[in-house]
């Protein structure tokens, strides 16, 4: 076996994700119907874009999930990679500090993290381009489409 193959080969984190991915999918597909709204589909209805979004996510969370299935034949050599379960942790714990810390901090932070657990050992670039990147983003929600997102601890 060369180690081309073994590369190409799925780790079971990686099919576990996807079967995640697919279930959350799925829950909000469901919850979808419970946003309240006029009975009915309309372009311009509260439920059409949530419904495309989720939809969308079921279907490439299906395809990710197939794919990692057919790669699945013998377990990768050298063990366990974490790099899925951390990313995972990092966007659970992004969703919990999210209103409390505001938005600017809390994705700045998820940045950084995330850009370490793929590799990066920039560690200063990464902060600044996660603070740019997070401060813009912010701006542009909160000014030009008047769309708030949680400032959190910073007087915005």
């Amino acid at each position: 076996m060369t180690t081309a193959e073994v590369e190409q080969r799925t780790r079971p984190g990686e099919l576990i994700f996807g079967l995640v991915l697919v279930a959350l999918g799925v829950l909000a597909l469901t919850q979808v119907w419970a946003i309240p709204g006029a009975e009915g589909w309309s372009v311009s209805g509260p439920r059409f874009v949530p419904l495309l979004v989720c939809a969308a996510w079921v279907v490439l969370a299906v395809i990710y999930t197939g794919q990692a299935a057919r790669r699945m034949r013998e377990p990768r050599e050298g063990g366990f990679d974490r790099t899925a379960l951390l990313l995972m942790v990092t966007l659970i714990g992004y969703a919990y500090v999210v209103i409390p810390l505001g938005y600017i901090i809390s994705t700045a932070v998820s940045f950084v993290l995330t850009a370490r657990i793929l590799g990066s050992h920039r560690l200063v670039r990464d902060i600044v381009v996660a603070v740019l990147l997070a401060s813009a983003v912010y701006f542009a929600f909160t000014e030009l489409l008047s769309i708030r997102l949680p400032r959190g601890v910073l007087p915005l």
